[in-house]
């Protein structure tokens, strides 16, 4: 999604100048609305996925726009929505008890933001939260999140040859 929306070479996305100007380039039917609090409430953001459609609240969008990390990874977060949870690419869920957490589509929504705004290609095995955190403009429980889970599931950095992702706590 980086290298579709141009952002290759870029370590740090500003979320809204992507809802405004690189998305439509991508999906041309895109709009986001900013809407007050007092019509969003407690939603941050809301994607309509078959409208291609994503409502965000001022105040994030503003947090956003001022480099607020956690804001940021909320635009990214409902974009993930947008891409992955239209109805095509819906995974059906079969069979009784709890879906896996992969099939959750909060969980799929975080994990295509982490990956969209920390692009494992500029992740070296000597980072720590701050200095990903710096590096993205996340925060820094997302850059501690995304290590450990670079962690958890074995990913190597592929930046430097020969050597394995072990980040520093």
């Amino acid at each position: 999604m980086r290298d579709a929306l141009g952002y290759h070479d870029v370590a740090q996305i500003r979320t809204t100048q992507m809802l405004e100007f690189a998305l439509p380039k991508i999906l041309p039917t895109f709009v986001y609305d900013v809407k007050t609090m007092a019509k969003m409430g407690e939603n941050e953001g809301l994607a309509s996925p078959d409208r291609d459609y994503i409502a965000i609240r001022e105040d994030v969008w503003e947090g956003a726009r001022g480099g607020r990390g956690r804001d940021a990874f909320t635009l990214a977060h409902e974009l993930g929505h947008l891409i992955l949870h239209q109805s095509e690419n819906l995974l059906q869920r079969q069979g009784r008890g709890d879906p896996a957490i992969f099939c959750q589509p909060e969980w799929q929504a975080d994990t295509f933001a982490a990956e969209l705004l920390m692009d494992i290609r500029k992740i070296t095995p000597s980072d720590t939260p701050h200095s990903i955190s710096r590096r993205f403009g996340v925060s820094i429980a997302c850059a501690k999140r995304r290590l450990h889970n670079l962690q958890r599931t074995g990913a190597h950095i592929t930046n430097e040859p020969g050597r394995k992702f072990r980040p520093s706590s």
